[in-house]
């Protein structure tokens, strides 16, 4: 065959993305055409446009792959051009179907670009070894019959006669010789079985595959020592397939003669002359490499790399066999519980991704210890494991399994020389008898979940209904808030702050209201921490300080007091890279200074953020913009974060203030808070001031200012509008 000219390949898939993809693998290789039915397939080729091998897709409409194969393997023309079947297919009797129609090999959806390329060389190879037999054993066929009808015709040239056959038996010698190398250099193991089932001849290869020397081989059984009985029987079965006239192909494992198990792929191939089988060739080749490859591949498909536990495809899969199980068997029980480790991105985001990677790694292995030999331990993905429990049938067998994880999650774990402590919070599922779908299952486990992470995390929580309708709750707020936001629902309310001494207004704090058409008033507590989930607290948060300093320039136009605007930032707003940029737009855009707004801060926002932070608020402070901290006492703060922050102003929170007049422990720290703020030169505001007596003790403790319920309420614009015009005290009469 000239090398030059590509081998023709006659792919046959009513698909076009299959089409694609096995003509982008063999395109460079091979001269590639294509049909999207069976009947095109039978066209092409009984047009002459016989191709060299065939791809034939099995499930095809009006004509499936099996009526193809046996409608070709009919026609003396093209019953010598192999087939191998593409199917997603994968059924021992389907394989066999296929080889009872012609077919002399498999390749599997989704198919593996190297094996499939593999398998086509291999059968072109051996397409080209037969067709160059089958052309050798004609021509010596046609040559001898010639002979003898010479001799008949032309009695009188029986010397020339003579002479011919001289030349055709030295054509046959050199023939055979061809074949002969052939044969014997091919590097498959290739052995000739007669009618009797005797091998006849066996090449080298075949004695370096299974360990036989020839003269072991020749005239003997073929050596089907092999682990199983059934593998002894594939091979069986394969020769009198051949002998049958049938090629047939399988693949199987046998045993070398040192005794070591061989994965090996064997096609038989019958012999025919003059119609009749007379021997069988079977061609075998080492896929050991293969198989192991193969292996290798199923378990990166269920396992995942970095734990080498099960993944989220296989969890998913084993719990859509539970609940398959549990739907026959209802007194088959089980629970799933889903794991996620608490301040996980911290060590990520201060020791490296390395380090995180090292953690998990432990983290599976403490976990794994904690289960027991039946249950499934998976990671679905990030700092998130679940754990199939099979055979849980009792709240305290899951609760036990659920605080060993949690208390093994808390133990120290040493990386790179660093002692580094996190948490696990576990959400479970044990009522499964209503899912259908894991899915459904995993989702409620995830919700049990975040459960445990809102209520206080290091713990596990049982999943319950209530927490689905929360869920939904959550969602429904998410969608309306949507619209609250493009409907104006949103306003301001506005409470004043004062001077405790001089009884002066000062400025005021904004507070955010949802003014929802159904609901009526909605307090900020009940979708803040939804819009913080969603993302909405950005646009949320523009609008608060666009409206805030709309609202003070109108005041202050009308009034010649310099009074300020509170307002609260969120931690995503205020980490915008855009935030400052925004801010000082707005104060610029209405006429304000920048020292008339004061941003209030949690404490947990500096403390989580503060290199961050740190960066941020020293070019606030630049701007001239007036930086309070809000609820003081609540959170982490400390000398040297107050000392380290550009602050100016101190929120004393309202829960020592509420508890002054019955606790003098509380009269004590608000004394301290007071005292720490004078001596870092900081403004103080005491937050929730709601008695006569609650003010006279902040004005004898020196504390600058108040806002509470007993110098006035949370008012709309226009409320504060009219009492403004009024008076300008806003003590409570």
């Amino acid at each position: 065959m000239n090398d030059c000219v590509k081998e023709k390949i006659l792919i046959v898939d009513d698909t076009p993305a299959n089409i694609d993809v096995l003509g982008g693998i063999l395109s460079r290789d091979y001269d590639i055409c294509v049909a999207i039915s069976g009947h095109m397939a039978l066209d092409i080729v009984n047009s002459g446009e016989i191709p060299d091998l065939i791809l034939l897709d099995i499930m095809m409409p009006e004509m499936d792959g099996y009526e193809v194969a046996r409608l070709l393997k009919a026609n003396q023309n093209t019953n010598h051009i192999p087939i191998i079947f593409v199917t997603a297919k994968v059924e021992d009797e389907d394989e066999a179907a296929g080889f009872e129609m012609g077919a002399v090999d498999y390749i599997r959806k989704p198919v593996n670009a190297p094996i499939t390329l593999a398998r086509i060389k291999s059968q072109l190879e051996l397409k080209r070894y037969r067709d160059q037999l089958s052309w050798m054993v004609k021509e010596k066929s046609h040559k001898v019959k010639h002979s003898q009808q010479a001799l008949v015709k032309e009695k009188k040239k029986r010397i020339q006669v003579q002479g011919d056959l001289k030349n055709t038996s030295e054509q046959a010698h050199k023939n055979q010789a061809y074949f002969r190398e052939l044969f014997m250099n091919s590097p498959y193991g290739i052995v000739l079985i007669g009618r009797d089932k005797k091998i006849l001849n066996s090449n080298k290869s075949f004695s370096d595959l299974f360990g036989y020397a020839h003269s072991d081989i020749v005239l003997n059984d073929f050596p089907t020592s092999s682990p199983q009985e059934r593998t002894r029987k594939k091979i069986k079965d394969l020769v009198q397939k051949a002998l049958a006239g049938r090629t047939g192909k399988t693949e199987t494992e046998c045993r070398h003669k040192k005794g070591y198990t061989i994965q090996v792929s064997a096609l038989a191939y019958p012999i025919k002359i003059d119609d009749v089988v007379q021997a069988v060739f079977i061609f075998f080749e080492d896929i050991t490499q293969r198989k192991l490859f193969e292996q290798k591949l199923h378990h990166q498909a269920f396992h995942d790399v970095l734990t080498g536990i099960a993944n989220r495809r296989y969890f998913t899969e084993q719990l859509d066999t539970f609940l398959s199980m549990q739907k026959k068997n209802l007194s088959f029980r089980f629970a799933v519980l889903l794991i996620d480790l608490d301040r996980f991105k911290n060590v990520n985001d201060s020791l490296g991704h390395q380090a995180g990677d090292q953690l998990l790694k432990m983290v599976a292995e403490k976990i794994k210890v904690c289960l027991r030999n039946n249950d499934l331990f998976a990671r679905l993905g990030g700092d998130e494991f679940a754990i199939l429990l099979s055979d849980a049938d009792s709240h305290d067998q899951i609760s036990t399994i659920a605080e060993r994880i949690t208390k093994a999650a808390a133990s120290p774990f040493i990386i790179n020389g660093q002692e580094v402590r996190i948490s696990a919070s576990i959400g479970v599922v044990n009522q499964t008898l209503k899912y259908d779908k894991a899915d459904s299952l995993i989702r409620d486990a995830d919700l049990a979940m975040y459960h445990a992470k809102d209520s206080g995390k290091a713990q596990f929580q049982f999943f319950s209904s209530r927490m689905h309708e929360s869920a939904l709750m959550c969602l429904t707020i998410e969608t309306e808030l949507r619209k609250a936001l493009e409907r104006d629902e949103l306003v301001l309310y506005f409470q004043p702050i004062i001077n405790i001494k001089s009884k002066v207004l000062e400025g005021f704090e904004a507070l955010i209201r949802w003014r929802h058409p159904h609901r009526g008033m909605v307090q900020p507590g009940q979708f803040i921490s939804i819009a913080e989930e969603t993302g909405l607290i950005l646009p949320i948060g523009d609008w608060v300080i666009q409206e805030g300093c709309r609202r003070l320039i109108e005041l202050k136009q009308k009034t010649s007091q310099p009074l300020t605007m509170n307002l609260n930032v969120s931690i995503k707003q205020f980490l915008q890279n855009d935030f400052t940029v925004k801010l000082k737009r707005e104060i610029s855009k209405v006429g304000l200074s920048p020292q008339d707004i004061k941003l209030e801060f949690t404490e947990s926002l500096l403390m989580e953020h503060t290199q961050q932070a740190l960066k941020k608020l020293y070019v606030l402070r630049d701007l001239g913009v007036k930086l309070a901290i809000d609820d003081f006492g609540t959170g982490y703060s400390s000398l040297s974060y107050l000392q380290k922050f550009p602050i100016d102003q101190i929120k004393i929170d309202r829960s020592f203030i509420n508890a002054m007049e019955k606790q003098k422990e509380s009269c004590e720290i608000v004394k301290s808070i007071l005292a720490l703020a004078n001596s870092l030169n900081l403004s103080t505001v005491a937050e929730g001031v709601e008695t006569q007596l609650q003010l006279e003790q902040l004005l004898n403790f020196s504390c600058g200012s108040a806002q509470g319920y007993f110098i006035a309420k949370p008012m709309p614009w226009e409320s504060l509008q009219r009492l403004y015009s009024k008076s300008r005290s806003f003590l409570a009469k």
